[in-house]
């Protein structure tokens, strides 16, 4: 399994396409980060910009002359190739790609997909995403995602595969007062797993119980080995969309993917010791 450490408690993050336009989603991120209280070195990247928000500004990760544990990328999906190749000259180890316009976007989205694999396999840096909200962790005050709300700080962990349930996560525990630990949106998941977040959280010291919401298995054999390996220790609830025609459609329009029996998945899961809920109110509570 990969080592997520960097990932999920970094020591330096570089933000590219941190806009100083505050309806743009690369500033959008970039406050999110700041506001939240993040200790770590922010680096905003953009091509013109000498400063966003306060912070000094680098025409690309190549002019940084410190290492950078993750980049987040918001540009549009076009360049984002581009911009990767650049993060595996640099050497960053993780890469975190909240743009759209990938699977989930058709033929041509399709081939962009394989040219961001690629390139990641060549210079061996992990994606999460693309197409994904980003990651948050309270106990290291890091909110590197575009969701509105931040959380209070808790031990009870999410993965999912949608990043507006996880923002309807937040704005539900805000409302009821309660803590959150880390929430990993995984997007189209076109590099790190759910079975992977699953292996570090399930290990992880500061996370009690870990919430999943999942619409499709990528692969079924590695998620319920980890399960199996890990449900007699942490309680692991899991949410699994597509049990309609219409969820299942939903979620093939979302991440160009196919969810899979329900029925078949719904039983992997209960022999794997996972607790399985029927929708976000009972997998909330």
């Amino acid at each position: 399994m990969t080592n997520l450490t960097k990932l999920l408690t970094p020591q330096a993050i570089a933000v590219i396409g941190a806009s100083k336009d505050r309806s743009k989603i690369g500033n959008s991120i970039l406050r999110n980060i700041i506001d939240a209280g993040y200790r770590g070195r922010i680096i905003p990247v953009h091509p013109t910009e000498r400063s966003v928000e306060g912070k000094k500004a680098y025409p690309s990760v190549m002019n940084v002359a410190k290492t950078i544990d993750f980049a987040v990328i918001a540009v549009p999906a076009g360049i984002v190739p581009d911009v990767l190749t650049e993060c595996g000259k640099k050497k960053i180890p993780f890469v975190v790609i909240i743009s759209a316009g990938f699977a989930e976007a058709g033929t041509v989205g399709k081939r962009l997909d394989a040219r961001i694999r690629n390139i990641a396999g060549k210079f061996h840096i992990r994606i999460l995403g693309p197409n994904c909200l980003g990651i948050i962790n309270t106990a290291h005050r890091l909110n590197a995602s575009f969701a509105s709300g931040y959380p209070l700080e808790g031990n009870v962990s999410f993965i999912s595969q949608s990043g507006a349930m996880l923002v309807s996560l937040v704005d539900w525990s805000l409302r009821q007062g309660i803590g959150l630990g880390k929430l990993i949106s995984l997007g189209n998941a076109s590099g790190i797993k759910d079975f992977e977040v699953l292996d570090a959280l399930a290990r992880d010291t500061e996370t009690a119980a870990i919430g999943m919401y999942i619409e499709e298995v990528s692969e079924p054999r590695k998620l319920l080995e980890t399960l199996q390996r890990y449900s007699k220790k942490k309680p692991i609830i899991i949410l699994k969309a597509g049990a309609s025609d219409a969820g299942i459609e939903a979620i093939a329009s979302h991440t160009g993917s196919l969810a899979g029996s329900h029925e078949v998945i719904s039983a992997a899961f209960h022999q794997a010791g996972a607790i399985q809920v029927h929708d976000l109110e009972e997998l909330f509570n």
